[in-house]
């Protein structure tokens, strides 16, 4: 019988690994304890949504464009929870109507609540996402 060492262990763990799923994606306290990861998934989303689009709302009679549009929020999670924009993507005709657009974005996550990271295994790990922010001013 041949003696397998740690390492070889923690290979072959490491070999069947799925690396891009995440058992609990990250949560803000409103969301509670679930294990339902598509639930949990749909609650930060929502939640988040919901965060960025109030802000957008405080702001909208500074927008005299009429807009409906989407932009896109590059974001991350790190593994202790907090929101960092990766990058925003924002159409040409888009600056042109907002050309604040971008700091506002930036400036929504500012006073987003602590979350709970996401989870591989148990461990606290850093996710990134796409957020669709949909712009309309009719």
């Amino acid at each position: 019988m041949r003696k397998v060492s740690s390492e070889e262990i923690l290979h072959e763990e490491k070999a069947g690994m799925d690396w891009d799923k995440v058992e609990s994606y990250p949560a803000f306290k409103d969301c509670g304890e679930t294990n339902d990861s598509a639930v949990n998934k749909r609650c930060f989303e929502e939640h988040l949504t919901r965060h960025v689009q109030t802000v957008l709302e405080k702001r909208k009679e500074s927008i005299r464009a009429s807009v409906n549009e989407t932009a896109q929020l590059y974001l991350t999670v790190s593994k202790e929870g907090k929101t960092k924009v990766d990058s925003v993507n924002i159409s040409a005709a888009l600056k042109t109507k907002i050309p604040f657009l971008k700091e506002l974005l930036l400036g929504s996550l500012d006073s987003l609540p602590q979350l709970q990271p996401a989870l591989k295994r148990g461990i606290p790990v850093k996710t990134a996402f796409t957020l669709p922010v949909t712009i309309s001013t009719d």
